[in-house]
């Protein structure tokens, strides 16, 4: 009985990921058909994610069932051969020799320590080259970029340089978000770059930052927009205006 109703709930499971996979076809062609920028329904931004969740479904529903493979039964005592015993007492000149020790890794508040001062002194190009020479050995630390940055604002949430890199770091982190967490911090980093060019409308980086920023949400369609909005909550709104003028502030234009 037990196993009936395991068969039964994955087939209704793999019924509604065939179901959800044909929803996700249907409305990415009606796309295509209704927009000239976009060739095929493999362009569509949101396509190749929701069609990934719905081929899981499927598969998660075929494969749910238990195993019935037979257990290969295991031997009931280790038998040990004199020619084995020899051998392992003898040194083998193919034996590989342990690893060397790795060389720890540099003190993360020394090399920032280390970065400001070189900053302080006016040395950028040493500045640059100091940190791309360590960055080996933090190649992945967002998190604590993200943490550095944050205490950065504390210090002073009324400076240009905080608020700009509030928003980037914002939008670093969330490329290892989900999909609803992005959208959430779309709206944070549009607030921390505008104030950043409110505190310095001179800053050509803050607004090309705010142009690509009005452009990837001005390229969502109102299909697209009303799918994001159904599944993960309502995206920003930008326009192609928008996208321009900040890309003319910036000096693209």
């Amino acid at each position: 009985m037990d196993r009936l109703v395991v068969q039964e709930g994955n087939m209704l499971l793999s019924l509604f990921g065939v179901v959800f996979l044909a929803i996700v076809v249907v409305v990415a062609s009606v796309v295509v058909l209704t927009s000239h920028d976009i060739p095929s329904i493999m362009d569509v931004e949101m396509f190749p994610p929701l069609f990934f969740v719905g081929v899981g479904i499927v598969a998660g529903g075929s494969n749910g069932s238990p195993s019935s493979a037979t257990k290969v039964p295991s031997p009931r005592r280790n038998v040990t051969f004199e020619t084995d015993a020899a051998a392992a007492s003898q040194p083998s000149s193919s034996t590989p020799l342990p690893p060397a020790a790795a060389a720890p890794l540099p003190d993360h508040a020394a090399l920032v320590a280390r970065a400001d001062e070189l900053y302080t002194q006016g040395k950028f190009q040493a500045v640059k080259a100091f940190l791309d020479e360590n960055l080996k050995y933090y190649p992945q630390s967002i998190d604590l970029g993200m943490a550095f940055a944050e205490r950065a604002y504390e210090l002073r949430p009324n400076d240009a340089m905080t608020n700009k890199w509030m928003g980037i770091m914002l939008s670093s982190v969330g490329n290892y978000r989900d999909t609803s967490e992005k959208i959430k911090g779309a709206f944070k980093i549009k607030n921390f770059i505008e104030r950043s060019i409110e505190l310095n409308p001179n800053d050509a980086t803050a607004h090309n930052i705010l142009g690509q920023w009005c452009l990837a949400f001005a390229n969502l369609g109102w299909l697209e927009k009303q799918a994001a909005t159904m599944l993960f909550g309502r995206p920003p709104t930008a326009t192609y205006e928008d996208a321009v003028r900040h890309f003319h502030d910036a000096g693209i234009y």
